[in-house]
């Protein structure tokens, strides 16, 4: 995929200018430009996304930084620009992310009288871990539509909190999860209906830079090497076909492993309760999924229960 156009989102919260360097989003836009693609880059701030974009300009075009915040509605804007530069998009790398800005423990509220309430909680982190992917595939699929040949990919970075949540971080490790639930409830449709795949890469620990001394609360062999970082990416951005959609892939230090979907415990019944009922979506939707597996009327209730009521 060769001069393809590529909208990537970078970091919400860097460190100092090293720091921007080995971020997630930054190593990414690395490897896409060295891979050919046309980069679109974002981040908040406006003098570390100029420099990177400038030091990635490896042929005076291969990249472009629009200053954007990913929970909020100037998302667009990244796709606007990158529309109206290239006529394309192919691929939309949701890779912003922020951590708790709140405890829910409040551990130092204990000697509070009880009229004093605690403060309203600071949701960024679900803002712009849960929103940002929303509104990003939102956009992405308004934009893919109009490409010369319809259809492109989503690739979600989550993380391993999204399966395994972590105490100290409850309301990451929720946002988390939420992104493997939206990919694994619009992968169906959005490859039916528009031929999108969208996947999920859940990294464990690796050094962003978020977190001052970060690296040195692991031993080696529990950090993720860049090779396989990427290598994760790689496997959906090597997909020629488009075929592999839905799919959830964990980087653990130099290996991949593929996350199948839960079985349903209660069988039937729960097999039953999250089918797509045609009629339903429809009225959602504004039209019928087609997707395999979704039912099209009402069950048949002397089958099933042996007397109609």
């Amino acid at each position: 995929m060769k001069d393809a156009d590529c909208a990537t989102d970078n970091l919400t919260r860097l460190g100092d200018l090293t720091c921007i360097y080995a971020a997630i989003g930054c190593v990414l836009a690395h490897h896409l430009v060295s891979r050919g693609y046309r980069v679109g880059l974002c981040c908040r701030n406006v003098e570390r996304g100029n420099n990177l974009a400038s030091l990635l300009k490896l042929d005076g075009e291969s990249v472009v930084f629009v200053k954007y915040d990913v929970s909020s509605e100037s998302q667009a804007a990244l796709f606007k620009t990158v529309w109206e530069i290239r006529g394309r998009i192919d691929v939309f790398i949701a890779n912003a992310r922020t951590v708790d800005g709140f405890s829910p423990y409040s551990l130092l509220q204990r000697t509070q009288p009880l009229g004093k309430l605690p403060p309203v909680p600071d949701l960024r982190c679900t803002e712009t871990n849960y929103k940002g992917p929303i509104y990003g595939t939102v956009l992405a699929t308004h934009f893919v539509r109009h490409n010369p040949t319809p259809g492109g990919k989503i690739i979600i970075t989550s993380s391993t909190m999204a399966v395994q949540p972590c105490a100290a971080f409850p309301e990451y490790s929720a946002t988390k999860a939420t992104q493997v639930a939206w990919v694994r409830a619009t992968a169906p449709v959005l490859f039916e209906k528009e031929h999108i795949t969208i996947n999920v890469v859940m990294p464990n620990a690796y050094d962003t830079g978020i977190v001052p001394g970060f690296a040195d609360m692991f031993l080696p062999e529990h950090m993720v090497t860049k090779s396989c970082l990427l290598a994760a990416y790689d496997e959906f951005l090597n997909d020629e076909e488009n075929q592999r959609t839905g799919r959830l892939v964990e980087t653990t230090h130099d290996n991949l492993i593929y996350h199948e979907r839960p079985s349903v415990l209660s069988e039937e019944m729960g097999e039953r309760n999250c089918a797509v009922f045609e009629p339903l979506f429809k009225a959602i939707h504004g039209e019928t999924s087609g997707i395999d597996g979704a039912t099209k009327g009402l069950p048949n209730r002397e089958t099933t229960l042996g007397v109609r009521q």
